[in-house]
């Protein structure tokens, strides 16, 4: 994280302020430090990001960009520099994704702290008897706690939603987004788990090859999928590739590590 990110850019987001971004008037997250945010303080802070910022946060949700005034050769440069005009079907697909991306976030913080404060505690009993997996402490069902994380006995953590998106290494924070149950990627490499199981069954074919009545002929095979897990589509990340997701991962990563170093020199 570059400590001479310009505060305009970071995403550190307003801790004081309603979100400013026009996709919920959700209250203000009442200066707490991050650590100290449940679920509903964490969405507040991603909606009042700056939306369409690169490599932060704000890449969750778009910005809407009107299209470019034709007023001559004036602004013909700084046109040129503009981000591409989107229609409005364009713009609430966008949102839409976004939406989907931030809800399975906070489901996945959810289910992983025991500590999530939320829900009432008479709604976490009911969603519990009624089987619901994103109900708070509910286990790390998504995989985005890292083997450096203390778990209890049901496999959550004690730590707040808030301590852990302060603490979660860039594979946890991919397996967030997604909301696959078991995670994408490994927490602490980022490699998608279909490319290490495809990495274990080429070394395998490697052996088996060596054996005359085996052949090379598996290994070619399995040594073509080598690779393709970043080009998956997420079917529950709003149809995005796994590598889009990734990328997206990466600003929000930025912007927590930008957040956290300036709650901890408050």
């Amino acid at each position: 994280m570059s400590s001479s990110l310009p505060l305009s850019s970071s995403g550190l987001g307003n801790t004081s302020a309603p979100a400013t971004n026009g996709l919920h008037n959700l209250p203000a997250t009442s200066g707490k430090p991050f650590w100290d945010l449940d679920t509903l303080g964490i969405q507040r802070w991603i909606r009042g990001l700056a939306p369409g910022v690169h490599n932060t946060g704000g890449m969750l949700f778009p910005k809407q960009v009107a299209a470019a005034p034709a007023n001559g050769t004036a602004n013909a440069a700084a046109n040129g520099n503009r981000p591409p005009a989107m229609t409005n079907e364009e713009f609430q697909e966008k949102v839409k994704i976004g939406n989907i991306l931030l809800d399975n976030l906070t489901k996945s913080l959810s289910c992983a702290s025991s500590k999530d404060t939320s829900e009432s505690p008479s709604k976490k009993k009911q969603k519990k008897n009624n089987g619901e997996a994103n109900s708070s402490g509910a286990g790390d069902v998504y995989n985005i706690l890292d083997p450096s994380f203390a778990k209890t006995t049901e496999n959550s953590s004690d730590l707040l939603p808030g301590a852990i998106l302060s603490r979660m290494t860039l594979g946890g924070l991919v397996n967030a987004l997604c909301g696959v149950e078991g995670g994408l990627v490994d927490t602490t490499t980022c490699i998608p788990l279909e490319d290490l199981k495809n990495e274990s069954a080429i070394n395998s074919a490697r052996i088996d090859a060596s054996i005359p009545a085996a052949g090379a002929g598996e290994a070619k095979k399995i040594e073509e999928k080598r690779n393709n897990g970043m080009e998956a589509v997420v079917e529950t990340a709003g149809k995005l590739t796994l590598k889009h997701v990734v990328q997206m991962a990466r600003g929000l990563h930025r912007s927590v590590a930008a957040r956290t170093e300036m709650d901890v020199m408050a």
